[in-house]
């Protein structure tokens, strides 16, 4: 982790980072995906992983390299295409932390290290030690681990941002980057503070008279809630606490009518 940047030519940060990336979706099997472009997407991966953090500024942007890179690997794009992506993403990241040797992260002692973004490349040493450890089952471990309470609710937050990096992870057979997924969940404060909590969830009744609805009838309720009438437009996501509470109460008080 904290590598200085790479020669385009360096393939054997593929194996220091071990980077592997599996079938693109099912769904997709359009010309240009080959044994090359998987090279050149593996290798672009395993430079992002070890010489970036997850935010590329100190507000907690995300950096989007590797979704950008699977994404049109996934449709077929050239190798030159990926390494125009990759130049294009990498002036503005910020570079990863070094491990800090004194800090040794454990299943039990996760909640003590999480929401402090210094901690990212020892919870991703953490979580590829445990998808290893996994064996075959390594998805449904990566799984637990982001359902586990402690971890769920960060995860969730950031717009979700680490739930999208563990499809990414999942949907291309990737240990490393869904590493990467369940790291990021645990450097994130979260966004939303009861939402996403076990109370939260154990309150929610399926069976309730008003369960069912539609999407559109839940947002026509929505619309007229005056806490949401009352609220403000703020461009600056999170820059608003009153908002962001308010966001948050409106949300919980809905989500149970969605089934």
């Amino acid at each position: 982790m904290a590598e200085h940047s790479h020669d385009d030519s360096d393939y054997s940060v593929v194996d220091r980072a071990r980077m592997t990336l599996g079938h693109a979706p099912a769904g997709l099997y359009l010309p240009g995906i080959d044994g090359a472009t998987r090279r050149e997407a593996t290798r672009l991966c395993a430079r992002d992983y070890l010489e970036h953090h997850v935010f590329f500024n100190n507000r907690g942007f995300h950096n989007h390299l590797n979704h950008h890179l699977l994404a049109v690997f996934a449709l077929g794009a050239p190798v030159k295409r990926l390494q125009d992506i990759f130049d294009l993403h990498k002036g503005m990241q910020r570079p990863s932390y070094s491990l800090e040797s004194d800090v040794q992260i454990t299943a039990d002692n996760l909640a003590d290290y999480v929401s402090d973004e210094r901690h990212y490349p020892n919870f991703i040493k953490f979580f590829q030690g445990e998808l290893e450890a996994a064996g075959e089952g390594w998805k449904t471990a990566a799984c637990n681990y982001f359902m586990d309470p402690r971890v769920f609710p960060l995860g969730m937050s950031g717009i979700f941002h680490p739930l999208i990096q563990l499809g990414y992870g999942l949907e291309f057979e990737s240990k490393a980057i869904t590493a990467t997924a369940l790291a990021q969940a645990c450097v994130h404060s979260s966004s939303f503070k009861s939402m996403f909590s076990r109370d939260t969830v154990a309150d929610m009744n399926p069976d309730s008279s008003d369960s069912g609805l539609s999407l559109m009838q839940i947002l026509d309720r929505i619309r007229k809630d005056p806490l949401a009438v009352s609220m403000e437009f703020n461009p600056v996501p999170y820059s608003n606490s009153s908002i962001t509470d308010s966001a948050e109460k409106l949300a919980t008080k809905y989500t149970k009518y969605w089934s």
